[in-house]
């Protein structure tokens, strides 16, 4: 049994060394030459370089060997989308030690606290056995409903979305909706959708599976979001790699890492425009631009002030005095481009960890996540593992590049726990053979 165990932790290591190769040769080979407008450099630092690998195999070794944890499959996401290509970027652009430390620090307490052992939690005998499918039911006609006015207040469907390019342009313009409105959209498209897709797929319901899905383009359609579409994508994948393969977490590096290989390819030569999109929106968008953006925020914040969270919801509850005069990812863009770009440099809990409080933001942003990763994986014991981690998929995403607090809020992980809480129990109710769930 521990060789075994040895042998899937070495080959999970192994999966992510061949990515982080991978991806290092698209950085320094498509993406320096392609985007070198976009402040890519490469100026080495080769112990920085050592470092960055003994800092990915020391957090890759404790994530657990058990696929079918959803916590496990989570933490190897994370270290696939947010600390491998941040690694990257802090040798290849010789970033500061101290924030490489930092971080590996940061994201060590969040997997030692996401993978605790314990039993699951449901309702069990203080609901009947129809209850949880009921409130699931209903929920899904609201959310029905919810998407159908949202998609008219929003003006309905726009061709220009047909572009990738042109649905900036219907961002720009605004979505139409109130606040709550707002809210119930991002719960919606980051949340319910890929929650029912994947609750309707496992019973076998294709057609409320298909609705979902057509759901989610017309989102896209409607407000120009990317990552609306991208989302169906990325379900699917991820579906598809933790239902057919028996080693996931290696497959989910081994599949990326193709990404990063035909970036690299387009780099050297191949210059095919199916190359191009995959170069710009799989790796270059997905992984390195977050990476740069957390570096560009600690940069910014190193000597100055911390934001003490008093730019978003907790600031006007305690009616905490923001200190500029537009959202932060905008006063990043500006600092860091020295005014040429106007951009809302959003970035992931690590960057926004550290601009809130600096190193003890880190450190308690470490605690938070690694706890409710921990939460989020004892409501859905029940739930089938290539289910689960497809509902999550969107929120696996939304964790390299949104704030902690907005991925819980506005990004729908405090809604997912809820559903999956539901969904969890109404397995219980099932029976926990894997037949009777899903008969």
């Amino acid at each position: 049994m521990e060789i075994s165990k040895i042998k899937s932790k070495l080959g999970n290591l192994l999966g992510v060394f061949a990515f982080k190769i991978l991806m290092e040769l698209a950085y320094i080979y498509c993406i320096v030459v392609t985007w070198d407008n976009l402040q890519f450099y490469y100026t080495p630092n080769w112990n920085a370089c050592i470092l960055s690998y003994l800092y990915c195999a020391v957090i890759v070794l404790v994530i657990p060997e058990d696929d079918n944890k959803l916590s496990a499959l989570i933490c190897q996401f994370f270290t696939i989308t947010s600390v491998v290509p941040y690694m990257i970027f802090y040798w290849t652009n010789n970033k500061s030690h101290w924030y490489a430390l930092c971080t590996f620090c940061m994201v060590l307490i969040i997997f030692l606290l996401a993978n605790r052992p314990g039993r699951g939690w449901v309702f069990e005998e203080k609901i009947n056995r129809n209850t949880a499918a009921v409130i699931l039911q209903v929920i899904f006609v609201g959310y029905v409903v919810a998407a159908l006015w949202l998609c008219f207040k929003g003006g309905g469907i726009d061709l220009r979305a047909l572009s990738f390019t042109d649905a900036y342009e219907i961002r720009e313009e605004g979505t139409g909706l109130n606040i709550l409105e707002e809210y119930l959209l991002q719960w919606s498209a980051k949340a319910l959708t890929p929650f029912f897709m994947a609750y309707f797929l496992m019973y076998k319901k294709y057609l409320r599976c298909a609705a979902c899905v057509v759901i989610q383009a017309v989102f896209y359609f409607t407000f120009g979001h990317k990552a609306f579409l991208l989302s169906i994508v990325l379900f699917v994948a991820l579906y598809g790699l933790s239902k057919w393969f028996k080693k996931t977490r290696i497959m989910y590096s081994l599949s990326f890492g193709a990404l990063a290989a035909v970036t690299f390819l387009y780099g050297i030569g191949a210059r095919l425009k199916v190359f191009w999109v995959i170069a710009w929106q799989g790796v270059m968008r997905m992984f390195v631009e977050p990476a740069k953006i957390k570096f560009q925020y600690f940069d910014f914040f190193r000597e100055r002030d911390k934001l003490l969270f008093s730019e978003g919801i907790i600031g006007k509850l305690f009616s905490l005095e923001y200190p500029f005069d537009k959202a932060i990812g905008y006063v990043i863009s500006d600092f860091s481009s020295g005014g040429r770009l106007i951009s809302n440099s959003n970035t992931g809990l690590i960057g926004d960890a550290y601009a809130q409080m600096g190193e003890f933001g880190m450190v308690l942003c470490g605690v938070l996540v690694g706890v409710l990763i921990c939460v989020t994986d004892r409501v859905s014991t029940r739930i089938p593992i290539a289910y689960k981690i497809a509902m999550f998929s969107y929120i696996c995403i939304t964790l390299n590049d949104n704030a902690l607090q907005t991925t819980l809020l506005t990004g729908g992980w405090v809604v997912m726990i809820l559903m999956m809480l539901l969904l969890n129990s109404e397995l219980y109710q099932k029976g926990n053979h894997p037949d009777a769930i899903l008969s």
